[in-house]
């Protein structure tokens, strides 16, 4: 399902299976995409490319081989209450800003449950990123808000950070991970502060 140039479209309650891609947004903004089952395609579950202001919710994203959820080089998109599980990655945000993510789960993909590449200014909270290889990613990212997001159970670390500056990580849960509970590497001038760190293999926060 591809839209293109589109505006206040409704694209709710379908099932979307077995095909290269789930639903695709070119350019196209204004649109809800709510309450769809997508499962078992080649590609990503949803593919936002230069698209803003987007709504999408209550959607169930499995067992794609690509990303669950996509968005490269958007801006102001509301995304929330969406499930993502047993896809290569959960969400991934590239070239991208102002956009929230909130409420949803993002659990038991193959590499990052939650990773944002150069990205900018985008609220990521009260997600669970359980169970990933990684459960929530930031690299080259500045000034994002990482607030009340559970990252536990992972194979390496809860939440780790790569030359990622001025961003905020408050109040996250970060446990029973394998190796450390939150990781920054090169980074500078990030606040972290009210996280709870427990149970990790490696140290609760590395920096």
């Amino acid at each position: 399902l591809i839209i293109e140039s589109s505006s206040s479209t409704i694209i709710d309650g379908n099932t979307i299976s077995g095909n290269e891609g789930g639903i695709w947004s070119f350019d196209s903004n204004g649109n809800n995409i709510s309450y769809n089952v997508i499962t078992v395609n080649t590609g990503d579950g949803i593919y936002v490319w230069d698209s803003d202001t987007n709504y999408i919710s209550y959607n169930t994203l499995s067992s794609n081989t690509g990303r669950g959820i996509y968005l490269y080089n958007c801006y102001w998109n509301y995304l929330t209450s969406n499930t993502a599980i047993n896809n290569n990655y959960g969400i991934v945000v590239e070239y991208s800003r102002n956009n929230t993510i909130i409420n949803n789960n993002f659990n038991s993909n193959v590499w990052y449950g939650i990773y944002l590449y150069s990205s900018i200014n985008n609220t990521i909270g009260n997600n669970n990123a359980l169970s990933n290889y990684y459960g929530i990613g930031l690299s080259f990212s500045n000034e994002n808000h990482i607030v009340n997001n559970t990252a536990n159970y992972c194979d390496m670390v809860g939440i780790y950070l790569l030359e990622s500056n001025n961003n905020f990580l408050i109040s996250n849960i970060i446990s029973n991970n394998d190796y450390d509970g939150m990781y920054l590497y090169n980074c500078s001038n990030n606040i972290i502060t009210n996280n709870i760190a427990m149970y990790n293999k490696g140290s609760g926060i590395q920096l």
